[in-house]
C-alpha cells in the first residue's frame, strides 16, 4: 500500500475534501518498507485484489476521505471478501495499517 503520511495530524484534517490528481503505480522495489501486514489470502483472492486494482489504472482525482490510497486498499480487500477495518474511523494510511494490524497479526505461539 502506498500512502502520504502528512507528520501531525491537523495537516490530515487541512487535506479532507481537497481534490488532487493522481493515478495507481506500482511501489518501486527501492523503497524502504515502512510497516506491513501479512493477509491470509488465498490465490484466487490475490487475482480479485489485482483485477480490481487493474481496473484502477489510469489518472484520476482523489480526494480524502473518500477516494485515496486507503479506501483503494480497503476497496481490493472488499472486492475479495476479506475482512477490512473501517475507512471513516482508520482514515489515515499508519491508522488503517494499525487496524490490519488488529485484525490479521496473530499472537505467537507460548513457548514451552
Amino acid at each position: 500500500m502506498v500512502g502520504h503520511e502528512p507528520p501531525h495530524p491537523l495537516q490530515t484534517l487541512s487535506q479532507l475534501f481537497n481534490v488532487v490528481p493522481g493515478e495507481l503505480d506500482m511501489i518501486p522495489a527501492s523503497r524502504p518498507v515502512g510497516d506491513q501486514v501479512r493477509l491470509p489470502v488465498t490465490s484466487a483472492q490475490s487475482q480479485t485484489m489485482q483485477q480490481y486494482l487493474h481496473g484502477l489504472a489510469g489518472p484520476t482525482l482523489y480526494n480524502v476521505p473518500f477516494k485515496d490510497c486507503v479506501t483503494t486498499v480497503a476497496g481490493a480487500m472488499k472486492s475479495a471478501n476479506l475482512n477490512t477495518p473501517s475507512t471513516l474511523t482508520n482514515f489515515t494510511p499508519a491508522q488503517f495499517v494499525r487496524a490490519l494490524h488488529a485484525l490479521y497479526d496473530k499472537p505467537a505461539a507460548p513457548s514451552n
